[in-house]
């Protein structure tokens, strides 16, 4: 069985300089606004979650230091 493979593509080749609105399609004036927020929004969310991430890391870590200073103290009879 053989495939053949079209060197088109799907969508049609526009011209260079071309606006990206065609006629006749609606433009939305508040788009950058609503834009700007999803990205500031998705900026903040991260933030977010690299406190929580290093957060996480640094309680791990003090466990793990207590454990093994507790094993050093104790000789493991903990």
């Amino acid at each position: 069985m053989t495939i053949a493979l079209s060197s088109r593509s799907a969508a049609p080749e526009m011209p260079a300089g071309t606006p990206s609105i065609l006629p006749g399609q609606l433009v939305d004036p508040a788009f950058e606004q609503r834009w700007t927020a999803w990205r500031a929004r998705g900026a903040r969310d991260e933030a977010q979650f690299r406190r929580t991430v290093r957060t996480v890391a640094v309680a791990l870590l003090a466990i793990a230091a207590l454990a093994a200073l507790g094993i050093r103290l104790f000789g493991g009879a903990l």
